[in-house]
């Protein structure tokens, strides 16, 4: 199996969700947010990696990178002074206008 060759896959698979998820997390303070954007290439460099081993190749992948964007751009032009909750409901309004699109 996969994890028996490469113990270290599996732990790069979810260390790679981990930080998917972290990165649409509401970033409330510039330092969270200058770190996102500091992290945020090597992140879909290695959700590429990752999708293009399961041979996710079609208009999907790039719809999904397309919201992605679009999401990691909602969190860091949100105003600061809002609070996670109504940075949340951006994100999430953000996301399903892109996807209305």
């Amino acid at each position: 199996s996969v994890k028996e060759e490469k113990p270290q896959a599996v732990e790069d698979a979810i260390r790679t969700m981990d930080d998917l998820i972290w990165s649409v997390k509401p970033k409330i303070t510039l330092q969270d947010r200058q770190e996102l954007l500091n992290r945020l290439p090597a992140i879909l460099a290695r959700l590429n990696k990752w999708l293009s081993l399961i041979k996710w190749e079609d208009a999907d992948r790039v719809r999904f990178f397309a919201e992605l964007a679009e999401c990691h751009a909602s969190i860091v032009r949100a105003p600061l002074e809002l609070s996670p909750d109504k940075q949340f409901e951006i994100a999430v309004e953000a996301a399903q206008h892109a996807a209305e699109r």
